[in-house]
């Protein structure tokens, strides 16, 4: 049946059967895309399908993407079974995107990878695999990071509901966005070129920075750190914190239990929070839990996609989706946990696989 949003506009087939599903969606990142799927199929021990998602960009990523996969050819080191490439006639933001490629995911296993990570870990598919099969209980594994219910639900509190909204008002929003647009209408465009990371001029994240976990239920590159490199004995240690909830990028998650809860809700959400709703639904429904376990790779804070600008219409469209979640968000669980100032409880453990 034709999707009135999505349309299918280019794939290229491999050879062999995916043992896992790579979901990428992405928006306005020409000067870097073609890099980091690069790195995520260099680093590949897996057969894997590709799929990913363009949100209606407004630059040339999609002519840089299909440019790159036409130059790809088969041979016995590529590890891929096919990639396929969608396109939103319209902006549909993240919650949708995700949830898009996972409906079409073949694999009972889809690892979502943000647009804006490099891949700097050879078998990061094959370790996210081991940990999420290390426990019939995981619905999710992320390599980003792992924290309490309680932060995200107070953080959700200060929002109308996205990431993209910090504010308790619609007024206030609008009135910030309008003079956040006067601003970079008075601010040259500069373009910037791709960042390089310089992992000798970082701090390294280390196993002593997630050592309190068990006390504080924090573990990862979370807010800043996600700058870290992380140490490379420590991103090759089998082990796995199992918390609360988990952020996405890279983000391994069981589909057959996903689809179990209903995936993630493009009717209450469409940028933000939507995956913290999921699992804390996994685990207050049938008892699923999620970890996070290191991985190496760079997702410098400046090239995400939800920092790009937005023009005038695109802060219309956001406007819009607002105001379209406004009276169903408050059916949402994380709603009903904020308003009832209750949070489930947990058991922090740590594990190896």
């Amino acid at each position: 049946m034709r999707n009135p949003k999505t349309e299918l506009v280019y794939s290229k087939h491999f050879s062999g059967e995916p043992k896992i599903s790579i979901a990428i969606p992405f928006y306005n990142q020409e000067r870097i895309l073609a890099r980091n799927l690069k790195s995520v199929i260099d680093n590949l021990q897996q057969v894997a399908e590709i799929l990913l998602i363009d949100d209606s960009s407004t630059d040339s990523s999609m002519r840089e993407l299909i440019d790159f996969i036409s130059s790809l050819e088969a041979t016995t080191e590529l590890k891929l079974s096919s990639i396929s490439v969608f396109q939103n006639r319209t902006a549909q933001y993240e919650t949708y995107c995700d949830a898009f490629l996972f409906e079409n995911c073949s694999s009972r296993y889809v690892i979502e990878i943000q647009s804006d990570i490099q891949m700097l870990h050879k078998g990061f598919d094959s370790k996210l695999l081991r940990a999420i099969t290390s426990s019939s209980h995981l619905i999710a594994v992320s390599a980003r990071g792992i924290e309490p219910v309680s932060g995200i639900i107070k953080g959700y509190s200060k929002t109308l509901g996205s990431d993209r909204a910090h504010s308790y008002s619609i007024v206030n929003y609008v009135i910030s966005r309008v003079k956040y647009q006067i601003f970079i209408l008075l601010k040259p465009n500069v373009a910037k070129t791709p960042s390089v990371r310089e992992p000798e001029s970082k701090v390294l994240y280390n196993e002593v920075m997630d050592s309190e976990f068990l006390t504080t239920g924090y573990a990862g590159r979370i807010a800043s750190k996600i700058n870290y490199p992380v140490d490379e004995d420590y991103a090759q240690k089998n082990i796995i914190f199992i918390g609360e909830t988990i952020m996405r990028g890279p983000i391994i998650v069981d589909k057959e239990k996903y689809k179990a809860i209903g995936g993630f809700d493009s009717g209450r959400f469409f940028q933000g929070y939507d995956e913290h709703e999921l699992f804390i639904k996994a685990y207050l429904l049938l008892g699923y839990r999620v970890g996070y376990t290191p991985l190496n790779f760079s997702s410098p804070l400046d090239e995400g996609s939800t920092r790009k600008r937005r023009s005038l219409s695109g802060e219309f469209q956001i406007l819009r989706q607002l105001l379209r979640i406004m009276g169903k968000r408050k059916t949402s669980t994380l709603w009903t946990l904020l308003q009832d100032e209750t949070f489930p409880e947990y058991q922090s453990e740590i594990e190896f696989f």
